[in-house]
């Protein structure tokens, strides 16, 4: 690899860590090409991207973003970096879901909103639940009360107009 190459590839990773959302470690040591590519595709459906680069590069791109600094003690083995452009947590499911799967694929660390987390953390934002499951339950919640009261109106109402 050229020195234009790999500056491109740096500047490519510096983007890619300013403009996600989240960005997940992930070991891909021993993996196959078809589970790599599997992962990939999967990744790629819920707008995720998945990128495979030397070590060096990865401390180098990191360098500049304080955040990212952090993941530098993570830069270990053969590392892919996964990038969440849309739903983190969805991300963090896809991976922690295929890591069950495939005994070789191991989640080392995360970079989720501006926190370097570890693989526990990353396990537990995978076990959130999705978006619009938790706006169907905040919606619920708030209608409780406004249903409870029209209930107790209605029982009331039921009451004042029985014949004594």
């Amino acid at each position: 690899m050229n020195r234009t190459h790999k500056s491109a590839v740096i500047s490519s990773l510096k983007n890619a860590f300013e403009t996600s959302s989240a960005a997940f470690l992930v070991n891909i040591q021993g993996l196959t090409v078809s589970q790599v590519m599997g992962l990939r595709k999967e990744l790629r459906s819920h707008g995720a991207s998945m990128h495979v680069a030397k070590n060096t590069l990865l401390r180098i791109a990191t360098t500049d973003n304080a955040a990212a600094a952090g993941l530098e003690p993570y830069l270990k083995n053969q590392i892919a970096v996964v990038f969440a452009s849309e739903s983190a947590p969805a991300v963090a499911k896809v991976l922690s879901t295929k890591a069950s799967q495939i005994e070789k694929l191991g989640i080392s660390a995360g970079l989720f909103e501006g926190v370097v987390i570890d693989a526990r953390r990353v396990q537990f934002i995978a076990s959130l639940p999705s978006r619009e499951v938790l706006i169907a339950q905040l919606c619920g919640v708030l209608l409780s009360p406004v249903a409870q009261v029209a209930s107790i109106l209605k029982q009331v109402s039921e009451q004042t107009n029985t014949p004594s």
